[in-house]
């Protein structure tokens, strides 16, 4: 008894449905968002962490120099944050707060 001859058409539809699933599929996961492109948005956001961070360095290492500053009189260096950094003043005192007068620039005579 004779077979007859196998199509091969389904296996191609197989592997025409894996391949097509593939590339769709795989660049979908790697690009959505926990892939490559939630990657790169931590990856961003990292850098921006640090420059703050950085910054807070900063200002922590001044402010340790402040208090070292004025770890000698504790009292005064109070007195200096309510005055500057509150605008407080005490009983009985006035304040006088200067402004520097705005400069104008007169036309050179002569010009017309």
């Amino acid at each position: 008894m004779a077979r007859a001859p196998r199509s091969v058409w389904p296996g191609r539809l197989v592997a025409a449905a894996v391949a097509a699933l593939a590339l769709v599929w795989l660049p979908w996961q790697a690009w959505s968002r926990s892939g490559i492109g939630r990657l790169w948005k931590l990856h961003r956001e990292l850098g921006s962490l640090r420059a703050e961070c950085a910054a807070l360095r900063a200002a922590n290492a001044r402010l340790r120099a402040e208090v070292v500053l004025h770890d000698e009189e504790p009292a005064a260096a109070i007195e200096h944050a309510a005055r500057e950094e509150l605008g407080l003043v005490k009983p009985g005192e006035v304040v006088f707060k200067l402004e520097e007068a705005p400069t104008t620039t007169s036309p050179a005579r002569g010009s017309r």
